[in-house]
């Protein structure tokens, strides 16, 4: 087997700073342990940017029309790997990992790429090809054709948000409504796809089909107003908290928690919650996050009683008819603070120990070059003590999740950012046994910011892990 050290000099490299250095600036781990296929796929990129060297030198066009025909001749003999040029690397991507020939709609995605190449920038991007070819499985309800679009702004997000109503929509559709195609969780963009098209023929959101929870008229006129940067369910509780005289600080507040998972059965129960805290405005918003996991810890939380190893003893929820009439805030602040002192006490059992999921991986991306790189990390975290640690360092109360991470309930993950100054822990993540991601908390229960959002969602669609449809903070 070959050592490191033969395999960094066969790719040209002296000594195992410089090798590791181009490690970080191109996205490869930095690790001394490294297993066969990670060293084949260094080498496979030294030897595709010698070839893309060439390639660029030759001058060789960059022509969508002629590679849609040539790969529309046979696909099987394409790979992105064998193209020089980023666009139409990303394109052989889509088509090869998404795009089924049989489809009545194909030939419409493949004549709407050659229009946009020569009258957008939308090919620039990967989320956008991967979300024109769903834009086109609807061709049976476009209202007009791609090719009577023209651009009117250089910005893409206004490009695609331009080009969906001209397609699809007689009538204002809010621009939030571009996550129904933007959106990769497959759990819910179709569906969001349908009332996209449903709000652009005029039709009102409180008829659309498969809605988690009925809206009443005003609720519906305040979902149409929610800002740009919502996901559509997220929009759907704007709806409600807006019509009862909420506020937008409470809205902010209310990301990344509970009661941005729409459950019909728990619906009474949220909506009772929501107007406690409206009921309450001069509540430090900072605290909604934790009072919610606090008072879902009581009603719905299973307790797990660890006997001895091996051995679990399982209680139901200590108030599962909890509810908020007649309660206070300084009560409730109180109560939560004895369980978070509880919470502190867990050690005393012993430090608890799990395996590390099977079937989704840690992740590592580096982006930058030279002093400027960073590496960023996506690590579970196995233990107790991990999950106390990661608590500590942000200040939420993660803790809370080792009884559900030991029995397999749930599983907590941490990013991290690095640079040559040191690490940082930045973002915890809550993926439940359905692989769906539930919350993205960072310090003192903030949301993530776009970067952040952008790294979990590179690795989430490479462990096809689905995130809920508030993803979009």
């Amino acid at each position: 087997m070959e050592s490191l050290t033969q395999h960094y000099q066969s790719i040209g490299f002296k000594d195992f700073r410089t090798y590791s250095n181009w490690c970080l600036a191109n996205g490869f781990s930095t690790s001394k342990e490294k297993l066969p296929k990670f060293l084949e796929k260094e080498k496979k990129f030294v030897q595709t940017n010698k070839a893309l060297h060439f390639l660029q030198q030759s001058n060789r066009p960059d022509n969508i029309k002629n590679f849609i025909r040539d790969y529309l001749e046979n696909p099987k003999k394409y790979s992105y790997e064998a193209y020089y040029t980023p666009k139409l690397s990303k394109v052989a991507r889509t088509l090869s990992q998404t795009v089924d020939p049989k489809k009545p709609y194909y030939r419409a995605y493949m004549d709407m790429l050659v229009y946009l190449d020569d009258n957008s920038k939308l090919l620039e991007t990967d989320r956008f090809i991967r979300a024109l070819w769903d834009v086109a499985s609807w061709h049976d309800e476009w209202i007009q054709s791609f090719e009577t679009w023209e651009p009117k702004s250089h910005n893409v997000d206004r490009q695609f948000s331009a080009l969906t109503r001209h397609l699809l929509a007689k009538y204002h559709v809010p621009l939030f409504m571009d996550n129904a195609w933007l959106d990769n969780n497959l759990a819910y963009h179709t569906r969001h796809q349908m009332w996209f098209i449903h709000i652009g023929t005029g039709q009102n959101i409180r008829t659309a089909v498969d809605l988690p929870v009925p809206l009443t008229k005003m609720a519906a006129h305040h979902f149409l107003q929610a800002p740009a940067s919502s996901t559509v369910e997220e929009a759907i509780r704007w709806g409600q908290v807006m019509s009862m005289n909420g506020s937008e600080r409470l809205l902010r507040a209310l990301r990344g928690t509970k009661l941005m998972i729409f459950d019909k059965v728990k619906e009474p129960f949220c909506q009772e919650l929501i107007r406690f805290f409206i009921a309450n405005p001069m509540l430090d918003m900072a605290q909604v996050g934790p009072l919610i996991d606090y008072i879902w810890n009581q009603k719905y939380q299973e307790q797990h009683i660890f006997v001895e190893r091996g051995v679990i003893n399982t209680l139901p929820p200590p108030q599962p008819n909890l509810s908020m009439n007649g309660r206070t805030i300084d009560t409730l602040m109180a109560q939560m603070e004895r369980w978070h002192r509880q919470l502190g006490k867990e050690k005393k059992g012993g430090d608890r120990n799990w395996e590390h999921h099977k079937d989704i991986h840690d992740f590592e991306y580096v982006e930058g070059r030279r002093d400027n790189a960073r590496l960023w990390r996506i690590e579970e975290l196995i233990s107790s003590a991990e999950l106390s640690q990661e608590g500590r360092a942000l200040g939420h109360c993660v803790a809370s999740y080792s009884a559900s991470c030991a029995t397999g309930h749930c599983s907590i993950w941490s990013l991290s950012m690095e640079t040559f100054e040191g690490r940082k822990k930045m973002i915890t993540i809550e993926i439940d046994n359905q692989r769906y991601i539930n919350q993205m908390r960072g310090k003192s229960n903030r949301p993530p910011d776009a970067k952040e959002k952008s790294i979990i969602h590179m690795w989430s669609t490479k462990e096809k892990v689905s995130i809920r449809s508030w993803r979009g903070w």
